[in-house]
């Protein structure tokens, strides 16, 4: 998650989201709203950086 922020994303763990995350699977939510179609490559790029 901290190298996520560094990289400028807004990410959240999904855990943070259950009433009670014990089983439950583990992902992440992506910030969402209406950027600009031509953020999309350098986001998906940060990302996936991030997850290396």
């Amino acid at each position: 998650m901290r190298r996520a922020a560094s990289l400028g994303l807004a990410l959240m763990p999904l855990r943070d989201h259950w009433q009670n995350s014990a089983g439950r699977p583990q992902g992440l939510i992506i910030g969402y709203s209406t950027p600009l179609a031509s953020a999309y490559p350098r986001a998906l790029d940060a990302l996936c950086t991030a997850l290396a």
